[in-house]
């Protein structure tokens, strides 16, 4: 079981990395508000991955011709869900330490 979380743990850097590096093309979000900031400057230290899906979420609702924000609004949605989850698994985490 412990090789399998360690197995888990080195697939999310990876996969972070691979998602990083695709996404880190150009930045081309504009910051509107010093609290938009704020917010991509906390998830990337938690979240490097949902930070860029928070930036694309942003650069897409800046966008003046869009016909549906479905997708705008599931990548949200995720960003909020990873960081719960992530939270959660945290609080878990210590959680079962102070039991042990």
């Amino acid at each position: 079981m412990r090789r399998l979380r360690e197995l888990s743990l080195l697939r999310t850097g990876v996969e972070t990395a691979i998602e990083i590096q695709a996404g880190g093309g150009g930045d081309t979000v504009v910051l509107t508000t010093a609290t938009e900031s704020a917010i991509i400057g906390t998830v990337e230290k938690i979240l490097p991955t949902s930070a860029l899906s928070y930036k694309q979420v942003l650069q897409d609702l800046a966008e003046g011709q869009r016909v549906s924000y479905r997708g705008t609004a599931a990548e949200l949605r995720e960003v909020v869900r990873e960081l719960l989850d992530h939270l959660g698994a945290r609080r878990r985490s210590a959680q079962d330490r102070q039991t042990q």
